[in-house]
């Protein structure tokens, strides 16, 4: 059996029909505002006050592109990237740590409402995982693996210009016993006693570009 009908079957199965005429391929530049991130339970050997770190919220950008293998199927990736700071979160004094570039690298399926040839709003539903990068000013990078859920809607004016607005879950994993934000010259890394998750949440708007 060639590639083709492997694809055929696997889109069978799935219960969508196949349209030829509507595979599209779609590029979505935005701009959004990001939340969340924190780590509980914090050794830092260099300041025994530390306990929680926080990621500062700030503003992020990024772009999305889909490629459509039916009207109601696409293949996303995605980038992200969020320039902020890490903050020890002490009660009455917190501080901030290093400056911290957050950059997310995902790949996935994106579910819609069946694809219309009028202008018309539609929502749909991402499904992802990949990798985040975490890169401290002095203190080295971290790559971990991670996922995200997005959720939406779009809004076309014409066949090939719209806009976008979602909103979208992101989890990166840390291992317990993790040393992680190690200075790169003198001093001791963070650590983590147990596994943990940085949650963060994201609200973002752009323009969509149909080709």
């Amino acid at each position: 059996m060639d590639r083709k009908a492997l694809i055929g079957a696997a889109i069978l199965l799935m219960g969508l029909p196949i349209n030829g005429s509507a595979q599209k391929f779609e590029v979505a530049p935005y701009v959004g505002y990001r939340f969340g991130g924190k780590f509980t339970n914090v050794n830092d050997p260099n300041n025994s006050l530390v306990n929680t770190l926080k990621v500062e919220n700030s503003f992020a950008f990024g772009l999305i592109a889909d490629f459509f293998v039916t009207p109601a199927v696409a293949i996303e990736g995605s980038f992200a990237y969020q320039p902020t700071q890490m903050k020890a979160d002490i009660p009455n004094m917190p501080f901030e740590l290093f400056d911290l570039k957050v950059t997310w690298y995902q790949i996935g399926l994106r579910f819609e409402t069946p694809r219309q040839d009028e202008p018309k709003p539609r929502g749909f539903l991402s499904v992802t995982g990949g990798a985040t990068s975490l890169m401290a000013s002095d203190n080295g990078t971290e790559t971990k693996p991670s996922f995200g859920f997005s959720l939406g809607g779009e809004y076309f004016f014409s066949k090939n210009v719209g806009v976008v607005l979602l909103g979208r879950y992101m989890g990166t994993f840390f291992n317990s016993n993790d040393q992680f934000f190690c200075p790169e010259v003198g001093g001791d890394c963070l650590q983590l006693p147990s596994s943990t998750t940085m949650h963060q949440a994201e609200i973002s708007g752009g323009v969509v570009l149909a080709f």
